[in-house]
């Protein structure tokens, strides 16, 4: 992707082989207001674009990096997010909602994170959005059964500092989140 009437870049910003669903969170600047898209395999591919936000260039949010901080891991044994909110040592089951405190931060409107979901037994897909929001139909991960996949996520936080991870899997799935950063004013 790149900005619209612009020089293609080099870099992909996607990679996918042959019949694979890969997501990818993507920031990329709009001319005109547009976005190119260039397929370089030489074959055609379906193409899915949720907009998840966007910058501007005044006022709003600061962007707050952080360390790597894991927030969840449902693979260790009641593992605590560094913030304050445990999360049990279970798989999230099939089309089930594991609701998790991102921030201890004060003020904190949004986090950036890195989701990795692995060892699932179905194909299916992670959708993260503030908890007591209506979840979107967009998702943020689409995997095969087995795959392990990771993809940057950003969203908006609910006033309590927590958002909803929502596995549309028909089958049970690991997650893994780690917390970048946060937004605040």
């Amino acid at each position: 992707m790149y900005p619209h009437g612009g020089d293609r870049p080099t870099a992909s910003s996607l990679n996918w082989s042959k019949g694979q669903t890969i997501p990818n969170l993507v920031t990329v600047p709009v001319k005109d207001g547009k976005v190119s898209f260039y397929n370089h395999s030489g074959g055609t591919v379906h193409v899915i674009a949720d907009l998840a936000g966007y910058f501007t260039a005044s006022g709003g949010a600061k962007f707050h990096a952080l360390a790597p901080l894991r927030v969840i891991d449902t693979r260790a044994p009641w593992f605590s997010d560094g913030v304050g909110e445990w999360v049990p040592a279970a798989p999230v089951g099939a089309r089930q909602t594991q609701n998790v405190r991102d921030v201890g931060y004060a003020n904190a409107i949004g986090v950036d994170l890195n989701v990795t979901v692995t060892q699932g037994a179905q194909p299916g897909f992670m959708t993260v959005y503030p908890q007591g929001t209506a979840r979107p139909a967009a998702s943020n991960l689409n995997w095969t059964a087995g795959q392990t996949i990771p993809n940057h996520v950003v969203v908006t936080t609910s006033d309590a500092g927590m958002n909803s991870f929502y596995n549309g899997s028909p089958g049970s799935v690991q997650l893994i989140a780690d917390l970048n950063g946060y937004y605040a004013p």
